[in-house]
């Protein structure tokens, strides 16, 4: 009994996370990214987080959730993160999501930029992505 509830409790969640979403079905992955981080105060490490980056927004999926923040409904994205600091933290307003998740991660410098970039992008285009 022990050890089917360690495999469901451990590897459940990052199964879970590797699994393609509805948000996954109806984009195309620019790039995903495995890591830690927290949502309001509950915390995860590596690698119970993952961060998957669309043309029109970034995915969370964690525990057995899965958010899906469009770039214009998220917070500024800071320019760059330091070596000592706590991850990148998301912001949005948006019903049924939390107001704040932080990702941490390999390659957040790379992370940074190209979110920043998308982010512009779809502001600046009003949203549409496809209008080139």
């Amino acid at each position: 009994m022990f050890m089917p509830t360690f495999l469901l409790i451990f590897f459940g969640p990052i199964v879970y996370n590797y699994i393609p979403s509805r948000f996954q079905r109806e984009r195309s992955v620019i790039a995903s990214y495995t890591g830690g981080g927290s949502i309001l105060l509950i915390g995860g490490t590596w690698p119970f987080f993952r961060l998957m980056v669309y043309d029109g927004g970034v995915e969370v999926r964690t525990m057995f959730h899965r958010f899906f923040i469009p770039y214009d409904k998220m917070g500024d994205i800071p320019d760059k993160i330091g070596f000592f600091s706590r991850g990148l933290l998301i912001k949005s307003d948006l019903p049924g999501v939390p107001s704040g998740i932080r990702f941490n991660g390999f390659g957040m410098k790379k992370l940074v930029k190209m979110l920043n970039e998308l982010r512009t992008k779809y502001v600046a285009k009003g949203g549409d992505v496809k209008a080139t």
